[in-house]
């Protein structure tokens, strides 16, 4: 949980999570309305990292978004 503490990993681990779901809709294992709510999400909480301090809590909403 290291990365919750470090602004830097944490982008990082945001922009991971992107290329992830990118490779995941080229290999045919998301539809598209999936792909795109799911990046439309991560690309969201790219822009306002800044102004969200509860990293945990955003892990823990990305968890339950990809289990859908």
């Amino acid at each position: 949980m290291n990365f919750l503490k470090d602004e830097n990993i944490f982008k990082l681990f945001l922009q991971e999570l992107t290329n992830q779901l990118r490779y995941e809709f080229l290999s045919q294992n998301l539809d598209t309305h999936t792909y795109i709510k799911r990046l439309e999400y991560l690309k969201h909480i790219l822009k306002h990292n800044s102004y969200n301090q509860n990293k945990k809590l955003i892990i823990e909403d990305l968890m339950l978004n990809y289990e859908d």
